[in-house]
């Protein structure tokens, strides 16, 4: 339930290779600060696995079964693990005014999450772009399901150019914050 003040909050998501972190550069070149939950992920698997695991595509798709993983794992010891690493980490760094877009939510607890706190959800749907994997499909469905008719939820298409998907963002967003 959001609690009546909206909030320069923004949640993207969608599929893999949608462009929710090139439409999110419209909104860093404005200020905003960029996060992801999988940020963290990253930052705990990199101290194992080095920290060129998951700097180009290839790499990341062949490391993905294994983010998928532990990530899993995290969300069954606590619910909540990812969103909390990402507020601390928006604590440590920004504090808690600063306009804030993350780039990848994929689970129905941190849209509920990102709504709460007044933000807005997007999700981004590019034509051709399909789920990386079940769990891709099925916690996008959910949260899908759960956004559809709530307030600060809206969908857009991003199958033009960057240009005009990051124009289409910014109207939502200065719609949204005013």
């Amino acid at each position: 339930m959001m609690s009546g003040k909206r909030k320069a909050l923004v949640g993207l998501a969608g599929y893999a290779g949608v462009g929710k972190d090139a439409l999110a550069e419209a909104l860093t070149r404005r200020g905003w600060w960029r996060a992801a939950l999988a940020d963290e992920l990253k930052a705990d698997l990199e101290k194992a696995l080095g920290p060129t695991a998951f700097t180009e595509r290839k790499d990341k798709e062949f490391w993905r079964p294994l983010l998928v993983e532990y990530g899993r794992l995290r969300r069954l010891q606590r619910a909540e693990y990812w969103i909390e690493r990402l507020e601390a980490r928006m604590r440590k760094e920004v504090g808690q005014y600063r306009p804030t877009v993350v780039t990848d939510l994929r689970y129905r607890n941190e849209a509920e999450w990102v709504l709460e706190q007044g933000g807005m959800v997007v999700y981004v749907r590019r034509t051709g772009c399909r789920a990386a994997n079940d769990e891709e499909r099925q916690s996008i469905a959910d949260m899908l399901l759960f956004a559809h008719d709530k307030e600060g939820a809206w969908g857009m298409t991003n199958d033009e150019t960057l240009a005009a998907g990051q124009k289409t963002l910014l109207g939502l967003v200065d719609g949204w914050c005013g």
